[in-house]
C-alpha cells in the first residue's frame, strides 16, 4: 500500500482502541505512518500528505472539499458514553442535559 495511514494518537485512547478494534475485526493490517493528536491535526496531515484515516463521523462537518470522506463498511464502531456528576449539582445545564440525554443517543437513561 502506498497511502500514509494515520492512527488517532493516545491522547485519545476511546477512539484510538475503536479504530484499532475495528482493523483487527476487518482483517485489515495497516502500520500507521504518524499518530495524530486531535481532528485539526488529522485534517491537516490528510491535507498536505494525501493521507488515509478512520475519523468519527461528526468529524466531516469540519473537513474540507478537498477530502474525500465514505462511511465504514458494515456495522461502524460505535463508542459507549457515560454522564458522571454530583448528586448535589442542581445546575440548570445539567437538568436539562439529563431531561434530553436519552434522545441525543437513543439509549436508555
Amino acid at each position: 500500500m502506498n497511502e500514509t495511514f494515520y492512527l488517532p494518537s493516545k491522547s485519545a485512547p476511546a477512539v484510538r482502541r475503536l479504530v484499532l478494534e475495528y482493523l483487527g475485526q476487518t482483517g485489515v493490517d495497516l502500520k500507521p505512518e504518524q499518530e495524530v493528536h486531535n481532528v485539526v491535526h488529522a485534517i491537516s496531515m490528510i491535507t498536505s500528505t494525501r493521507g488515509v484515516m478512520l475519523l468519527p463521523a461528526y468529524t466531516s462537518r469540519y473537513l474540507p472539499a478537498s477530502i474525500t470522506t465514505r462511511p465504514v463498511k458494515g456495522g461502524a464502531p460505535t463508542l459507549d458514553l457515560v454522564i458522571a456528576y454530583h448528586k448535589a449539582n442542581k445546575s440548570p445545564i445539567l437538568k436539562l442535559l439529563l431531561s434530553r440525554i436519552g434522545k441525543l443517543g437513543g439509549g436508555a437513561t
